[in-house]
């Protein structure tokens, strides 16, 4: 019998002799009856802390990543006073890497460039914990399937600028017209969306989450060409390893980039096929865009109005698009006729099209636009761009 259960009776048979008066010296009988009181309570208190055992739990038991890398959370509930998280890979870390009790933790898988199937284990030690935790941890090496939809834009010749169907209110930097002279390409269907973003970048930038089919936005100039790591360049821009378009590249063995300025004009007007309209598509903006009047002060899923004469969607209005070339107001006035990349330097990139928050007469097609490499917001986007060989 546990010595507190023993004490509890004693202390009970005791009461009752003195109650009825068996026992005859008070003054010890006095004594006795706080030292059972005292045992009881010294012993009941061992005899808690002796039966409460230490616990810990943690919210997951494995955890799964995709190659692109991601964060997840994980909650780790536990009486003991100090925790620990260890991993035998160094492509995994936490914050905190140490608790106390209950808290919750950050786990964070970098990018899995040679898009290698991986795996780890996340122990978890605690104070007077006799076993250790674990939690499996694994990261794709395959990459998702990605279809970029593109539309082949053949090769020509167009007047590039303020031409007559642009109307009266052109701006200085859309002038003076002059004769550009493009080879075959490729260029997106549609903007680049969410869900395309997020299969190569595993999370999402945008303002509005609303579902894979909507252009993916707030994303600058260097978020999609990146900044840092391993390079390639095409059609004289260098590409790093930590923005979209390398990591779509390495995952597809492709050679997407962005647009031309010269591309992303002669593509919006329908290329050899176009029929000289304000808009890409028609003289009426509400066929082709989404824009202040009509948009409802969002944006909408891709290809939800008409196509221009290349079948191409939402290069008027929707989002802005970023182009590859550096702005230069009086670019137009020593651009070269075969080919036109941009300037050489500069501080802003150009981006063009019109959005969802702005007026209808900058959805008109030779409407110039420009903005820092570094700035993003919920209007910004994209499409894609390839050369034909």
């Amino acid at each position: 019998m546990p010595l507190h259960y023993l004490l509890f009776h004693l202390f009970h048979l005791f009461t009752y002799l003195m109650k009825e008066n068996y026992l005859i010296n008070r003054k010890l009988s006095k004594t006795i009856f706080v030292a059972l009181m005292l045992g009881l309570s010294v012993t009941g208190c061992l005899e808690t802390m002796r039966e409460i055992p230490i616990t810990m739990t943690v919210s997951a038991s494995a955890l799964h990543f995709p190659f692109s890398g991601e964060k997840k959370k994980i909650t780790i509930d536990s009486n003991t006073n100090v925790w620990e998280l260890t991993c035998d890979a160094s492509w995994i870390t936490f914050s905190p890497s140490a608790g106390a009790r209950k808290g919750v933790v950050t786990v964070s898988a970098s990018s899995n460039s040679a898009m290698e199937n991986l795996s780890a284990t996340i122990t978890i030690t605690g104070t007077g914990i006799p076993t250790p935790l674990t939690i499996s941890v694994t990261q794709s090496g395959i990459a998702p399937s990605i279809n970029i939809e593109m539309v082949e834009v053949l090769g020509g010749q167009f007047i590039m600028g303020c031409t007559s169907d642009q109307g009266n209110d052109c701006y200085d930097d859309e002038k003076p017209l002059h004769n550009v002279t493009l080879s075959t390409f490729y260029i997106g269907k549609f903007e680049v969306t969410q869900g395309e973003w997020k299969a190569v970048m595993g999370a999402n930038p945008s303002y509005f989450p609303k579902g894979d089919n909507y252009p993916v936005e707030w994303v600058s100039w260097n978020d999609i060409v990146g900044t840092n790591g391993a390079s390639m360049e095409i059609n004289g821009i260098t590409y790093y390893a930590n923005g979209f378009i390398y990591k779509l590249n390495q995952m597809t063995s492709m050679q997407y980039r962005l647009p031309t300025e010269a591309e992303w004009e002669y593509a919006a007007r329908g290329g050899q096929s176009s029929g000289w309209y304000r808009y890409s598509g028609s003289y009426t903006v509400e066929n082709v865009a989404w824009y202040y009047n009509n948009s409802g002060n969002s944006t909408h899923p891709v290809g939800t109005k008409e196509a221009n004469e290349l079948g191409i969607y939402d290069m008027s209005g929707n989002v802005w698009e970023w182009c590859s070339d550096w702005y230069s107001s009086t670019y137009y006035n020593s651009s070269p006729p075969n080919n036109p990349i941009g300037p050489s330097t500069g501080s802003y990139r150009v981006v063009r099209g019109d959005c969802w928050n702005f007026f209808v007469e900058y959805a008109r097609v030779s409407f110039r636009y420009f903005s820092w490499p570094d700035f993003s917001y919920g209007n910004f986007g994209f499409r894609l761009a390839r050369s034909s060989n």
